[in-house]
């Protein structure tokens, strides 16, 4: 099966495990069926199914995949081990903490009779954010948009009972129009999680090595339109791109004078500069593990997954007999 039909029959799968959990939920909501938690079992449980094989197949390619330097890394799929750099000023929202990339939660304590739950109430993260990763032979910046970040929660803030929250992250609230009070000036109970990878973490990082032209980062882009707009402005080389003296610079001819200024801004990158790291193909992985550490974290999951899930099955199956029996 290849990975486009292994990706739909996994979404297929997780698409069904959230609608049966969904009703479930409902039912058992409405009446206190234990058939409503057998089907949420159940659901969860083909979703762990398939999830840990998606695991496994990652867990195989990393393996069998060598370290690149990146001075040298192909084209393609690849494998880089080094440490976390910061391109742009880049802080943690909570704490403040300069940062290579950050995650982070926001949830809010809420009972409702009997039932009390922590809710989120937003959530984001610096995907859109490129930051670098750097060996002992040079340096190649990542896009992390569509990347699994497998980083552990690094800071945990709570408000209530005595505690209050950090002046940034109270500012973070009321920067993102979220109040730490309520409708009637009670004060909200809120828990506040983020994950960051600091600069100089360890980073480990399997993705797809791309010509930068062909990712556009920003700047790129921004540099190769500034170029162009100061070319449209010069008459003279305008007049030089009238390749076949008619008067009027064709389509054509504009085309071709924009893939010469693409190559002529890249040109002044050293190779590793000529080249970003982004989702392709292949699976897409950022960790401050070491690729032993996180190997080992990936099995934990697939025991998990693979035979987690079956388990949760059977349960929900017994919980079946049992009320059908009764």
């Amino acid at each position: 099966m290849n990975p486009s039909k292994r990706s739909l029959v996994f979404q297929a799968a997780l698409g069904v495990a959230l609608l049966l959990t969904s009703n479930a939920a409902w039912a058992a909501g409405r009446n206190d069926d234990p058939r409503g938690v057998a089907v949420a079992l159940f659901a969860f449980g083909i979703f762990a199914f398939f999830y840990g094989f998606k695991i496994l197949r990652h867990k195989r390619l990393i393996e069998n995949t060598p370290t690149s330097r990146i001075r040298s890394m192909p084209q393609g799929p690849v494998e880089l081990c080094g440490k976390a750099l910061r391109t742009t000023p880049l802080f943690t929202p909570f704490s403040a903490v300069p940062c290579a990339y950050f995650e982070y939660k926001v949830e809010e304590y809420r009972s409702s009779g009997k039932k009390s739950r922590w809710v989120t109430i937003r959530s984001g993260n610096s995907k859109d954010q490129e930051f670098a990763i750097e060996d002992e032979t040079g340096r190649v910046r990542i896009l992390p948009q569509g990347a699994e970040v497998m980083i552990p929660r690094d800071q945990v803030f709570q408000n209530g009972l005595g505690s209050s929250l950090p002046p940034n992250a109270q500012a973070f609230l009321e920067g993102h129009g979220l109040s730490t009070t309520g409708l009637l000036g009670f004060g909200r109970r809120l828990r506040l999680t983020e994950a960051f990878i600091a600069e100089g973490d360890p980073l480990y990082v399997f993705g797809t090595a791309m010509p930068i032209n062909s990712a556009k980062p920003r700047e790129q882009k921004q540099k190769v339109m500034e170029r162009l707009r100061r070319l449209k402005q010069d008459p003279a080389a305008m007049a030089r791109l009238d390749t076949n003296h008619d008067g009027v610079v064709s389509a054509d001819e504009w085309e071709r004078a924009r893939q010469a200024v693409e190559r002529d801004a890249a040109e002044g990158l050293a190779p590793e500069q000529r080249t970003i790291i982004v989702r392709g193909t292949a699976p897409f992985i950022i960790s401050d593990k070491s690729e032993k550490g996180l190997l080992d974290s990936l099995r934990w999951k697939i025991i998990g997954g693979i035979y987690g899930g079956p388990a949760l099955m059977a349960i929900a199956a017994a919980i079946f007999l049992h009320h059908n029996r009764t």
